[in-house]
């Protein structure tokens, strides 16, 4: 699991027959590797809201949106570029 915001655990980890899914807590979206999970939790965290680039490489979906999504007129595209694993 990952530690951000302090010592509180986001990041988690599930395992899917023989994958291992890491989830982002804020969002519920799942990714194959802890590090783009990692990144979107950050996002989440810091802007309150999924981000498209980010959530495009994700292996699941959440089955109910917990929060927000990023709003579709997002002047500044390169806010999730600080995050080196946001690039495809």
């Amino acid at each position: 699991m990952s530690e951000i915001a302090g010592n509180r655990k986001m990041v988690n980890e599930v395992k899917k027959r023989t994958q291992t899914i890491f989830v982002c807590e804020l969002c519920g979206f799942a990714y194959r590797d802890l590090e783009t999970a990692e990144c979107c939790e950050q996002y989440c965290y810091s802007h309150g809201h999924s981000c498209r680039g980010i959530t495009q490489r994700a292996t699941g979906k959440p089955p109910v949106q917990v929060m927000k999504s990023e709003p579709k007129r997002h002047a500044n595209v390169s806010t999730h570029e600080q995050c080196q694993h946001s690039k495809v």
